[in-house]
């Protein structure tokens, strides 16, 4: 977190582009201290309630929010470069404070007090060997790195696509970005109350549907429609269940504003 703080505040003395990239990888540590923040946490509950907790941790996201509400009203009034400083006070602040007042994980204060074996590096590295890592690794970057991708970009969009000044487009960002940083702490809780890892098989198949007919689906909707895309914003989606002599069936059926090439 010091190292983000120093790191943004030097951003607002930066005049070339290289400086501006330098200080961006800096800043770019802030988004290793979330990881870090998930495997801190989660240590501190036990299975059952784990996805609370860590819920609960992802609500923090709202903090990018309000900084998309909030840092245009700033910029305007003191200018872009004050703005990252005033923010890298902030971030040093909460660094000391979290210093001060947080406290050792179960497992590190075992590792300390000599009830538990010290990890080397091998130790850390060892999950890797397993494919399951990989697998979950690519849904989070894919699904999360999608979602912070987007987030950051929708100010800029709007700006550019629609005319907005910069306070209304941050504005609109940050409407964005809060709700779906606050269904964290609902979808944490709702993995504590249901029998844990029991919808994994259907989420994987469903993605295997998706990968293995995404591409004939797209086909037929360009040959039907022309080139273009489903929305998935105005979206609807009904799921049934049907009677069948073998098994019943589950049918799902999705309906999506067509949106040609020229619309997007």
């Amino acid at each position: 977190m010091l190292t983000a703080a120093v790191a943004t505040f030097a951003l607002g003395w930066a005049s070339t582009y290289l400086q501006v990239l330098i200080a961006a990888l800096g800043v770019g540590v802030a988004g290793g201290s979330f990881a870090v923040g998930v495997a801190y946490v989660s240590r501190f509950y036990d299975d059952g309630r784990q996805g609370t907790a860590l819920g609960i941790f992802g609500v923090g996201n709202v903090g990018a929010a309000v900084t998309k509400f909030v840092a245009p009203f700033v910029m305007v009034a003191v200018g872009w470069q004050a703005t990252a400083q005033i923010w890298a006070v902030a971030l040093a602040v909460t660094a000391i404070l979290f210093w001060l007042l947080g406290k050792d994980d179960p497992v590190t204060a075992a590792r300390r007090e000599g009830a538990a074996p010290r990890r080397g590096l091998k130790a850390d590295l060892a999950p890797l060997k397993n494919l399951q890592v990989w697998r979950f690794s690519a849904y989070y970057f894919f699904s999360f790195g999608a979602f912070v991708a987007l987030a950051l970009w929708l100010p800029h969009y709007l700006i550019g696509a629609y005319g907005l000044d910069v306070k209304t487009a941050g504005m609109v960002g940050a409407g964005y970005s809060i709700p779906a940083s606050i269904f964290r702490t609902y979808g944490g809780a709702a993995e504590d109350l249901g029998p844990r890892g029991a919808d994994r098989p259907c989420i994987y198949r469903l993605y295997e549907i998706v990968g293995a007919y995404g591409l004939t689906v797209t086909s037929l909707i360009n040959e039907e429609f022309g080139n273009g895309i489903m929305s998935a914003i105005d979206f609807s989606m009904h799921l049934d269940r049907k009677p069948h002599p073998k098994s019943d069936r589950v049918r799902i059926t999705m309906s999506g504003k067509y949106l040609s090439n020229a619309n997007w």
